[in-house]
């Protein structure tokens, strides 16, 4: 479905106030019914649904205070954008699947909370939809409207990947945090731990991937650089060019979400095919530290090409493990 205005349920979602907020850093928005909300986007790097995956989306709001008599809550609206391989998702909250094309609101009072279920590819012909099999990857963008900055950083959300096998039963799952606006930054800064590809890969091995999209209104590439445990550069490789993303009311055709980036092209990676990474690339003290550990170790950095915001997403699988790693925006 698509949400095209939030406006009509402002007052009775009490994620607006009829006096204009200080937002601080945050954007100040202003609805047609004349009340206002502190907004602040969002962005997951990746999402995946079909073909045994499935991602849920996790959207609450902590209990609060009423302010003035006046109960508050957020408005969370998410969606897929041109990044995705797909318009349209099969999925919806508490089990109530519909086709989901564009954007869906979520309004959420005070201790409330809600899960989204991506769960299927769909596919489109003259408004007949039907899942098609097909695997749907790609970035997903989302915007917190609230009453004050307080409720709008305390309201929050987590992505969860889950990957069923031959049976059905789910035996892989990671779950994401947002990378927020507010925080983003044309680089940033992980680690990494690669069985490399000139060692037997045992049922312990350690193998990496990575995904990344454009999060600006300008086209740009990602250098994506390894260096081992001494600070030494291992390899270093681009990206392909992502295109640009989309300011949010463009592409909403709704004067709305003017200040949110609908994410552009995402590049996804497992570090075997991008890196290959062997001893021999090496320093001596490295290439004997990677044999006694069995992995090469150090930091994975990011460097986008026009400087402007990107989202990564680093992800470690060892047997039937997955973990998400930790990322750090740099300035």
């Amino acid at each position: 479905m698509i949400i095209g205005c939030l406006a009509g349920i402002s007052l009775y979602a009490q994620f607006s106030t009829p006096v204009r907020p200080d937002c601080g850093k945050y954007s100040t928005i202003q609805f047609s019914d004349g009340t206002f909300s502190c907004e602040r986007y969002a962005t997951f790097p990746w999402f995946a649904a079909g073909q045994n995956w499935q991602s849920q989306v996790s959207l609450f709001v902590p209990p609060l205070d009423r302010v003035n008599g006046r109960a508050r809550g957020a408005a969370i609206t998410t969606g897929i954008g041109p990044g995705a391989n797909t318009s349209y998702l099969l999925g919806g909250a508490a089990g109530n699947y519909a086709v989901i094309r564009g954007s869906d609101a979520q309004i959420l009072p005070s201790s409330n909370s809600v899960r989204l279920d991506l769960i299927d590819s769909v596919a489109c012909t003259n408004g007949n939809c039907a899942p098609d099999g097909n695997l749907a990857v790609g970035p997903l963008w989302a915007s917190i409207d609230a009453p004050d900055v307080q409720t709008l950083e305390a309201t929050n959300m987590q992505l969860i990947f889950l990957s069923a096998d031959a049976g059905g039963v789910y035996s892989r799952q990671v779950a994401v945090p947002p990378v927020f606006s507010d925080k983003s930054s044309g680089r940033w800064v992980s680690s990494f731990s690669e069985t490399p590809t000139d060692q037997e890969a045992g049922s312990n091995a350690s193998f990496m991937s990575f995904a990344v999209t454009n999060v600006s209104t300008v086209a740009q590439t990602v250098t994506v650089s390894l260096y081992d445990q001494s600070g030494k550069l291992i390899v270093e490789k681009d990206t392909p060019m992502l295109p640009a993303g989309i300011s949010g009311d463009v592409f909403l055709g709704n004067g709305q979400f003017a200040n949110q980036v609908i994410p552009g092209a995402v590049f996804p990676a497992v570090f075997k095919d991008f890196f290959a990474l062997t001893r021999a690339q090496l320093s001596t003290e490295a290439a004997e530290a990677a044999l006694r550990s069995g992995t090469i170790d150090g930091t994975l950095v990011f460097r986008s090409s026009a400087g402007q915001p990107i989202a990564p997403l680093v992800v470690r699988t060892v047997g039937a493990s997955v973990t998400l790693l930790l990322q750090t925006p740099l300035p």
